[in-house]
This record gives C-alpha cells, sequence and structure tokens, in this order.
C-alpha cells in the first residue's frame, strides 16, 4: 500500500546481513540496506515482529504463534522463484 513496514524493513535487514556474509563487509549496499540490516542488528525477532503494528494486530487475535513462526531464521532449504505466476523451487 506504498506505506513503510518494520517487518519487511527487519527481514529485508536479514537478507542485507546474509548477502553480507558472503560478499564481506566492503560490499557496496544501499543506504536503504544498511538502514535495514541495522534494523535487523537492533533487535531479537520476536520482541520486533510483536511490537510493530502488524505483530501487536496479530497478538490481539491470539496469534502469537504465526510471529514466532515467521521470526524463524534460514529454517527452509528451498529457495522459491516465480514462474508464470506461481512460486515453484529454485
Amino acid at each position: 500500500m506504498g506505506d513503510f513496514n518494520l517487518e519487511d524493513c527487519y527481514g529485508a535487514g536479514y537478507l542485507v546481513e546474509l548477502f553480507a556474509e558472503r560478499l564481506g563487509e566492503g560490499a557496496d549496499f544501499s543506504d536503504a540496506a544498511r538502514v535495514a540490516r541495522t534494523l535487523y542488528r537492533s533487535g531479537d525477532p520476536v520482541p520486533t515482529l510483536e511490537n510493530c503494528r502488524v505483530g501487536r494486530m496479530m497478538l490481539a487475535r491470539g496469534l502469537a504463534h504465526e510471529i514466532a513462526y515467521a521470526a524463524r531464521r534460514s529454517k527452509h532449504d528451498v529457495v522459491p522463484r516465480l514462474d508464470t505466476g506461481r512460486l515453484v523451487p529454485a
């Protein structure tokens, strides 16, 4: 919807963190990537996600387990790709 979203920025920061591990600290990341990575490094995933707007709405609906699931990092070994409008294993 065009608005800033903390949970997406936090997730993007984790992705930047993984790229930095592979590319090294000298990698030329954009300012937005650097901000996302700083946000990611600023706190643990569960409390961070629980305290964003969407996280608070999920908690109010009894969906803490969904937040805990979303907060897991690198738990799947499949990378999807978009193929004619469908996600398929890469």
